[in-house]
């Protein structure tokens, strides 16, 4: 895991995909939380829109949020808000 800042951007990559587990169950996930740097947001909305076209139209997004933590300690997905999220 990185360590952030004092604060950043960090986004994720998340899908949800009805009908596609064991079952006919929904299957939800996402990717771990990044930098919000130009190269991780272009790498995954590639991602969005590759998933979008195979398994439709708003099953994959973008979600992002504030990480505010001391220089030097890393911040786990237990210890994260989400601030916003962006559905293409």
């Amino acid at each position: 895991m990185c360590t952030p800042s004092a604060s950043r951007p960090w986004i994720r990559l998340r899908w949800r995909l009805p009908c596609a587990g064991l079952g006919g169950y929904i299957v939800e996930g996402h990717w771990l939380w990044e930098p919000g740097t130009p190269a991780v947001r272009a790498a995954f909305q590639a991602a969005v829109d590759a998933g979008d076209r195979a398994y439709g139209a708003g099953t994959h997004w973008v979600e992002q949020e504030e990480a505010e933590a001391p220089a030097g300690t890393q911040i786990s997905d237990g210890h994260r808000r989400t601030i916003a999220k962006t559905c293409r």
